[in-house]
């Protein structure tokens, strides 16, 4: 057992940096295996285990873990998103308007080719989605009473204005007229090329570096929308649902100025988000991001802050160095106009000296002739230093040669005093200078620690502030769905949650990305950044660890339930060695008793296992029919009777709440879902939400708590069942002659881990089939409604409002008793469903166990040796197995560092920081709750439209690097996935 010992520990390590390398350990070994059993794969055990290895180098691959990132526009994500990937422009980015209106996916890229290092798959919309697309903006493009809109007032009708520019974006050969008069046919524009051959297409885009990359993209992602209106698309809309129905996280992002006053935390996108997080249990899984934490006024921050703060000292101390700034600068002005001034006068004084000293040369008589000379004097003025002169000039005779001698000789000593004056003086304005330049260094550093701790001070302000928001939130959405269950008397069973609780477990950031480009080297057009005094202050560091242990945690699992089958699989063949060596060569009669005992024993196990699957199963049904038939029952009759009250609602004049004329026919167009510019009008989740809000609490509670549980005990009871059949096959003392029974003891009791660890990954199963389940109730809903929507698509004209109001409150009227039934039905048989696939998941893992254990047992009783005729293969195996614990030893004695640096140096594994764009996860980005959508799998560039073809198409961008802090190549890769405008 000492070949197993390390292997046997690193099945429960912690540091994933460890596991990683156990995982890539173990696939080398497996990798020999097979290449030892190459020559053999006809034999049926052999076949078995080079699938098992190959089932295992399978496993190994990482497994996606979604995280949503939703947000305004003009949120910051673009900047979040490129600085937690190291990029400086990946998602592109534009200080004047939105560049991202979709949603993207980043995901990494594989590839080994260097040239294809960055990819993109570009989908193009379906050609009938894009007829339907065209059809409601046909229908937007007509005023409200009237059949068109005119050019002349395109301006006026911002509806009628985005459609007018999505058409002609795209058909740029179709003029005003023919658009705004509706002369075009949506089908007829559909078969035009090009946009017939790139209609349900995939365009595929590569390139060697990110900016060759985002050269490439521009051309299809690069947005034209107008600001402030939200677009509208039924299969971005469908994406959008898909992605949120696949996020295991999410990350809610706004600016860090508007976060507390907004209450973005509390007011989480709307109740109707909120809710759907509620029903999907994703509300544990939320973290906030503040986004543009440099963005602050120091003046109002330092009002906000408690006087007895050392930063007031520091601003105090701050105004004296500004004052001394102040006056070293003066100093330093008057100092270096009076050395500009000494220039002039030993200029001036140096051509009188030339001109005596020229007269004096050409004169031989005593008396020299009368001349004109200009004599320079100098006057102090009363100044701080008296630097102050004027100079004056006058006629003087010059009668003599002794006399010129004389002056001569004085013009010399004042020239020399000058320039002594100069000197002394230009000492004193360097000296004044190196003061001003440590004055400014002393202020330039007070500033910025007095700006870091503005923003650290309103940033530790801001995170209990948002973790009281998201509680609070929380609570108002319980109270609410109470307020209707206490009305049938089914609300007091309920125990509050500890909301306080649950607010300090809400993970809030305050970042700011361009912060920490600027200080990584990055951004290097723009202005140093201040405020920071280290890139853990800009809080990137921190929300990379974050994403990696939001990914730690799955790749954990998968690395623990790897290593539990690579061992099952390693013992498997040293028990075959063992055999080889030690048979245990029972007499016939022996091996009958066996045998018959183990049938025997096998038989109690299988029945006791599926026993126990059944009675899980059964406790699952029971809870989901105790907590939600009635209850679905009672909510689908609430919202048969509030549902003509909440259709003639919209119809309501606008004062009362009502929707105006143009949003209601463009709902209608759109089959009941719109989003415009006053925000989202969705009928069909109107008509659902008193359904919703009354079974949301037993639905939460029933998915995220009772359900697991149960699937968590059945795991131990399913561990317990063949810990009592190993007690069992214990007490056989002629097994324990064999050489091989503790061994396949050890077996055993990995496969009781490994079965656990199968359960709870069945967890996974319900998680994803519980979402679908109850996004059932919104489309039955609209397929009851879409005879009232076809019939309002076809209204035009005078009172056309009028009949539209009419089709659906009379549709209402006549489905209101049908329609929420058959949600129901739809809900109930999707959770059927879920039941039936979760019992044949575990159910299969349990066959496979018991295979697995029957035929160990009989392998040591029969003395079934394998490797027998296999002599060469036998040879391998056996050396591979005697240098076992060589390779797992190594990964134990790793050095694990418990903190993540920057660049990951001596740190937990770079592949964990990679959460965006390492294999281990991709980032659903939802920019602006616009329901546009990107996929991209490794470094990203932008959505949204730049050529007459980017309009159709939807991009799902895979752009995929290395882990953003680590040291290898970027790989990344784009592909878009989904239809846009």
């Amino acid at each position: 057992m000492r070949k197993l010992a390390s292997l046997q520990q690193l099945k429960s390590e912690t540091s994933l940096l460890r596991l990683e390398a156990a995982l890539e350990a173990g696939n080398n070994l497996l990798r020999e295996i097979k290449s030892a059993f190459a020559d053999a794969t006809s034999v049926v055990e052999v076949a078995k285990w080079v699938k098992q290895a190959d089932d295992l180098q399978a496993q190994s691959r990482k497994q996606r873990t979604v995280v949503g990132v939703v947000g305004s526009t003009g949120a910051g994500k673009s900047s979040m998103i490129n600085a937690v990937l190291d990029e400086e422009n990946l998602v592109p980015t534009n200080g004047m308007r939105a560049c991202t209106a979709t949603i993207t996916e980043i995901q990494h890229n594989e590839t080994e080719d260097e040239q294809a290092a960055y990819r993109a798959e570009i989908h193009f919309i379906h050609a009938n989605d894009w007829i339907g697309e065209l059809q409601a903006l046909r229908e937007d493009l007509k005023a409200p009473g009237n059949d068109i809109v005119g050019a002349e007032q395109l301006g006026s009708e911002p509806r009628a204005a985005v459609a007018y520019d999505k058409i002609r974006s795209v058909y740029p050969q179709l003029s005003k007229e023919d658009i705004t008069k509706l002369e075009f046919s949506p089908e007829a524009l559909a078969q035009q090329a090009p946009v017939k051959d790139v209609l349900g297409t995939v365009k595929v885009i590569t390139a060697p570096t990110r900016s060759a990359f985002t050269d490439l993209l521009r051309e299809y992602i690069d947005s034209k929308d107008r600001p402030g209106l939200h677009d509208s698309n039924a299969a971005r809309s469908a994406v959008a649902a898909t992605h949120l129905q696949q996020c295991t996280g999410l990350w809610v992002v706004a600016p860090i100025t508007r976060i507390v006053d907004d209450k973005v935390a509390q007011n989480l996108l709307g109740m109707s988000f909120k809710r759907q997080l509620q029903f999907d249990g994703l509300y544990s899984t939320v973290t906030v991001v503040c986004t543009k934490t440099d963005d602050i006024s120091v003046t109002e921050a330092l009002r906000s802050m408690p006087r007895e703060h050392s930063i007031h000292l520091d601003y105090r101390t701050m105004a004296i160095l500004k004052e001394a700034e102040e006056r070293l600068i003066k100093e330093c002005s008057l100092v270096d106009k009076r050395i500009e001034d000494l220039i002039v006068l030993i200029d001036s004084l140096d051509e009188e000296v030339e001109q005596l000293e020229l007269s004096l040369d050409s004169q031989d008589d005593e008396t020299l002739i009368h001349g004109t000379a200009q004599q320079v004097t100098s006057t102090s003025s009363s100044g701080e230093d008296g630097l102050d002169d004027s100079a004056g000039c006058q006629e003087k005779r010059v009668d003599s040669r002794e006399e010129a001698i004389r002056r001569l000789a004085s013009l010399r000593a004042e020239k020399k005093a000058h320039r002594a004056e100069k000197s002394d003086l230009q000492d004193k304005a360097k000296s004044l200078r190196e003061d001003l330049d440590k004055t400014r260094m002393e202020i330039g550093s007070l500033q910025s620690g007095i700006k870091s701790a503005c923003i650290q001070y309103r940033n530790q302000y801001s995170r209990p502030v948002i973790r009281q928001q998201f509680a609070e939130g929380l609570k108002e959405l319980d109270e609410e769905s109470l307020s209707t269950r206490g009305e049938d008397g089914h609300g007091n069973s309920y125990t509050p949650r500890d909301y306080q609780a649950i607010a300090a477990r809400l993970p809030v950031f305050c970042v700011s990305g361009r912060a920490y480009q600027k200080m990584s080297g990055m951004l290097r057009n723009d202005e140093p950044t201040t405020g920071y005094l280290s890139l853990e202050e800009t809080e990137i560091i921190a929300l990379q660890e974050h994403a990696q242990r939001t990914v730690a945690s799955t790749r954990t699992d998968i690395c623990h339930w790897y290593l539990t089958n690579l061992y099952s699989l390693v013992t498997e063949l040293m028990v075959q060695v063992l055999i080889a060596d030690k048979p245990l060569d029972l007499a016939k009669d022996l091996k009958d008793e066996e045998l018959d005992f183990l049938e025997k024993s096998l038989k109690e196990l299988s029945e006791k296992m599926h026993s126990a699957i059944e009675e899980a199963v059964n406790k699952c049904d029971l809870a989901i029919r105790d907590a939600l038939d009635d209850n679905l029952d009672s909510a689908a009759a609430r919202a048969s009777t509030a549902a003509p009250r909440i259709a003639t609602s919209w119809g309501m004049p606008k004062r009362e709440g009502g929707i105006p004329f143009p949003t209601y026919r463009a709902t209608c167009v759109r089959d009941g879902e719109y989003t415009g510019p006053s925000g989202r009008t969705d009928f069909n989740e109107d008509l659902c939400l008193p359904l919703m809000k009354h079974i949301a609490m037993p639905w939460e509670r029933t998915f995220s708590h009772t359900i697991p549980h149960i699937i968590q005990s059945l795991g131990q009871d399913l561990s317990q069942c063949l810990s009592e059949f190993q007690d069992q096959m214990h007490r056989r003392p002629q097994l324990k002659n064999s050489a091989s029974y503790e061994l396949v003891s050890c077996r055993v009791k990995n496969y009781a881990e490994s079965l656990q660890k199968a359960v709870k990954f069945s967890k996974l199963i319900q998680s994803d089939d519980q979402k679908k389940a109850n996004r059932s109730f919104k489309p039955a809903v609209q397929k009851a409604m879409q005879k009232a929507y076809n019939f309002c698509k076809a209204e035009s004209g005078a009172g056309s409002f009028e009949r539209m109001k009419g089709y659906i409150a009379k549709q209402v009227r006549n489905e209101q008793k049908t329609m929420f039934n058959s949600a129901v039905d739809a809900a109930q048989d999707s959770l059927e469903e879920l039941l039936d696939k979760l019992q044949k998941s575990i159910k299969s893992e349990v066959e496979l166990v018991i295979r697995q254990v029957s035929d160990d047992y009989k392998h040591v009783i029969e003395d079934h040796n394998v490797l027998k005729a296999l002599t060469s293969a036998q040879k391998e195996i056996r050396n591979l197995l005697d240098d076992l614990d060589s390779r797992f030893l190594p990964v134990l004695e790793m050095p694990v560092s418990t903190t993540v640096g920057h660049d990951n140096k001596g740190a937990e594994p770079a592949d964990e920081l990679a959460l965006i764009t390492s294999p281990s996860a991709s980032a659903v980005l939802e920019y602006g709750a616009e329901q546009g959508t990107i996929k991209h799998e490794a470094p990203l560039p932008k959505e949204g439209v730049d050529s007459e073809m980017a309009d159709l198409a939807s991009t799902s961008e895979e752009a995929a690097k290395g882990s953003p802090t680590a040291s290898v190549p970027t790989k990344p890769s784009f592909s878009l996935n989904q239809g846009s405008d």
